[in-house]
């Protein structure tokens, strides 16, 4: 799966209704809303929530472009039902149908241009805090994940004076070895996800007063549920992977760090009993003593970590620098960081920085960590690989359990079991996660110049922004790409790329030019049957190097001027020999021993042991189109050894395999005598 429309949800709604598979100009809208202080200050008790429709029938490179995005409402409070009900009423009739929508670019391709137009909303997208103010349901206590329900595994600790969210091995199938021995883990089963049906009768329950509203689960019936399709979809709200993955990874570092450490969080070890090593300790005279956790850095250790963070160069656009707020906060962790910052910093610069500190144990589980959220967050997903990764979620939640304090576990924590399977009903999460509207919420607010109307200067705003948009499709001098800004060129070559540091234009030598050339020739598909030949004769020769018959050709380039363009053969070239054609088909080049993979998934390279590339034979070179961009961050345990990092540019979307590259290639021209010219 590569798109949002390659998703099962999207599947599910066109074989239910198969209008919208009949017509692909049908709309498919998501819901995103977020709480937003438009005065720029954190304590504001004023709270605005735009409410941004995002349109799938647009490329996901435009889909997330302020000239793509629909601002349907700006809602002053946090009690949204009643001013989304104008918007569910337009949705409602957008389902029905709008007669006489006129189309004037699909003439050529034989459909009508006068049809009706539907649309239908798949989902809504929000932070967890926005979950619970869309959806209704509840989003804390005893009942906060949706998914689970009653059946989530929740305990309340006394001494943290709130729920953990612990016992992830019951999410294990039955006969699974890591469900450890105790029998009131073995006996429960995997709790079961919730559909809206299951809700819709538990809310039921409520209004007939045989279940308490409290213990419900449920704070309000949503006003989503009047449109007559919503219950059926597959699933109706989604869990925002870039809140969940900036909390998990924030809190994470707090406990290596120890900022989260303290007396609350030893007696919570204690009163779970696990970890007994990092129990308080009581001397003779009745003084507590926290003895050093298996979790937290020593002093040393976070020095290291916070020297080698502070060290990392990141490509234009592919992060934050670093370094500044290392240089800012001091010792201390850096407050400032922005959401993907923590993206960077788990998926990559953790299990690099990490290397050789803290526990084994702890590595590891931050390494499974790291492999788990880059798999989420992959622009590409394999559906084989599904159930083998929502096994390993879970196994990953049970190493954390077994490494981080009870403390650590709270709702965001859990919320990582069912981030997979969202990604199997909803498809990749770069088409549903919030970046896109940070961003836009980030212009909205520079919007707001009266403060005392910070909403109505929001809307003038965005009316401003939409009217230059649309001008700008009209102009034909202006260039349409620059309506939205993309932040890197819609080109396929290098030059197109921002690299580190400067380089220098040379000409190539003529050794260099011939290996280029043996590239290709060894790495062809229609050159095998050759390279069969010239590998069979080889070989023949070195057997027989003791009769005095050396092999003469060192390439299959050599070979073949020899055997096939030499007049002086002419019965080689009648047959004995496969024919010749200048049409290429480009091979991968097979993997380096220099090259390995560590536990977390990472590809290391020995930058010390390159080749000399210094004979005819080497192969130095690979085509453009072969070529992704990367950077690299030198190893901390080993300085001969580097990590490569991949490096995919934010507007660049791979929506198909990339096809064969056929190249015509000029052999060197012969001369009238016959004989090869010299290069």
């Amino acid at each position: 799966m590569r798109l949002v429309v390659d998703s099962p949800a999207v599947q599910h709604v066109e074989q239910t209704w198969p209008e919208f598979r009949r017509d692909p100009r049908h709309l498919r809208f998501g819901l995103a809303s977020d709480g937003v202080s438009p005065y720029g200050v954190k304590s504001s008790s004023h709270s605005t929530w735009p409410v941004v429709l995002t349109n799938y029938n647009v490329p996901p490179w435009l889909a997330s472009k302020k000239g793509f995005l629909l601002l349907a409402l700006i809602i002053p409070v946090k009690n949204i039902d009643i001013y989304l009900e104008p918007l569910v009423e337009e949705l409602q009739q957008l389902w029905d149908g709008v007669d006489d929508v006129y189309d004037g670019r699909t003439e050529r391709i034989g459909r009508d241009r006068w049809f009706t137009l539907k649309g239908v909303l798949l989902w809504t997208m929000h932070d967890y805090p926005g979950y619970a103010q869309v959806s209704g349901f509840q989003t804390s206590g005893y009942a906060a994940c949706p998914t689970c329900g009653p059946a989530l595994p929740v305990a309340r600790s006394s001494h943290l004076s709130k729920q953990v969210y612990m016992s992830y091995s019951t999410y294990l199938p039955m006969d699974d070895p890591l469900r450890g021995t105790r029998a009131e883990r073995n006996n429960v089963a995997p709790p079961i996800p919730l559909d809206m049906n299951w809700w819709e009768q538990r809310w039921r329950d409520v209004e007939e007063g045989h279940i308490p509203a409290e213990r419900a689960g449920l704070k309000r019936w949503s006003i989503l549920h009047r449109l007559p399709y919503w219950k059926d979809l597959m699933i109706q709200h989604l869990l925002d992977p870039m809140h969940i993955e900036a909390n998990v990874t924030k809190s994470l570092i707090k406990r290596i760090f120890g900022e989260k450490d303290g007396k609350p969080a030893r007696r919570a070890c204690e009163e779970f009993g696990v970890h007994p090593e990092a129990w308080i300790q009581v001397s003779d005279g009745g003084i507590e003593s926290l003895p050093p956790a298996p979790w937290i850095l020593t002093t040393e250790e976070r020095k290291i970590c916070k020297q080698r963070i502070s060290e990392i160069r990141f490509p234009t656009g592919f992060g934050s620098c670093l370094r500044k707020g290392f240089e800012k906060d001091g010792p201390k962790w850096p407050s400032a960081l922005k959401s993907h910052d923590y993206h960077i910093l788990l998926q990559y610069v953790l299990p690099i920085c990490l290397q050789g500190l803290g526990t084994q144990d702890l590595r590891d589980a931050i390494c499974d960590l790291s492999v788990l959220m880059r798999w989420v967050c992959s622009k590409t997903i394999r559906i084989a690989e599904i159930d083998e990764k929502e096994l390993f979620a879970i196994t990953t939640l049970c190493k954390l359990e077994r490494t981080l304090p009870p403390d650590y576990f709270d709702s965001q924590i859990h919320l990582l079991v069912h981030l997979v399977r969202e990604v199997s009903i909803c498809g990749p999460v770069h088409g549903r996660w919030m970046y896109w509207l940070e961003r836009y919420m980030k212009v909205m607010k520079d919007d707001v110049r009266q403060k005392a109307r910070p909403e109505g200067s929001m809307a003038e705003g965005h009316r401003l922004r939409e009217a230059m948009f649309l001008c700008s499709n009209i102009l034909e001098q202006l260039d349409q790409s620059s309506a939205f800004m993309l932040r890197e060129k819609e080109e396929t070559h290098l030059t197109s790329l921002k690299l580190i540091g400067s380089g220098e234009k040379r000409r190539l030598t003529q050794i260099e030019v011939m290996q280029a050339h043996n590239f290709v020739l060894h790495n062809s598909a229609i050159m095998e049957e050759w390279t069969a030949v010239y590998e069979d004769e080889r070989r023949a020769a070195l057997a027989s190097r003791r009769r005095g018959r050396p092999f003469r050709f060192p390439s299959l380039r050599d070979f073949m001027r020899e055997k096939l363009l030499q007049p002086e053969a002419p019965e080689e070239s009648s047959g004995l020999y496969p024919p010749i054609t200048e049409d290429i088909r480009i091979l991968l080049v097979g993997p380096r021993p220099t090259i390995v993979h560590d536990d977390s998934g990472l590809m290391r390279v020995n930058t010390s042991s390159t080749l000399p590339f210094t004979r005819i034979t080497d192969e130095p070179y690979i085509y453009p189109s072969l070529v992704e961009q990367c950077f690299y961050v030198e190893c901390s345990d080993d300085p001969e050894w580097s990590v490569a990092i991949p490096y995919i540019p934010r507007e660049r979307h791979i929506i198909q395999d990339r096809p064969p590259l056929t190249i015509l290639v000029d052999l060197d021209p012969v001369e009238e005598s016959g004989r090869i010219s010299s290069p």
